[in-house]
């Protein structure tokens, strides 16, 4: 076990000697590149032996599927609350005064760049609710 582990650290200390080094030759928008294209770009590197490049891109694809996750468990919390500001306005128990924005514009959206299938969407900052009659 002890000769295994110290194959990983020499080869951890590769990986992140490469990404110095792409980084440093202004490499950048990892976060940006799809799954389809990482797979492509694993296999290509994996043709040529590059097992370094092929574990970083793994990396890179983890790492994204970590971020994902946490927004997608961001979002889910956000809808849960913002569907039950929804019933609790349906049923009279709260009015809405005021929604604000990214932008302070409820009628402003921004498109996300860096996806094969941009969509719209708007930043709420807050709702202002109070407690009907």
């Amino acid at each position: 076990m002890d000769a295994l582990l110290s194959y990983f650290k020499d080869f951890v200390k590769q990986m992140e000697k490469r990404l110095r080094e792409k980084d440093k030759a202004g490499f950048s928008g990892w976060e940006k590149i799809s799954k389809y294209e990482y797979i492509d770009r694993i296999n290509k590197n994996l043709a040529k032996g590059d097992f370094v490049d092929v574990a970083n891109l793994a990396m890179l694809m983890w790492a994204i599927e970590q971020e994902d996750s946490a927004e997608a468990e961001i979002r889910k919390a956000f809808l849960e609350s913002m569907n039950s500001l929804i019933q609790n306005v349906k049923d009279g128990s709260y009015k809405i005064l005021e929604v604000s924005t990214e932008t302070d514009d409820p009628n402003m959206f921004s498109v996300r760049e860096g996806i094969r299938n941009p969509y719209f969407y708007v930043t709420i900052r807050g709702i202002k609710a109070i407690k009907g009659d």
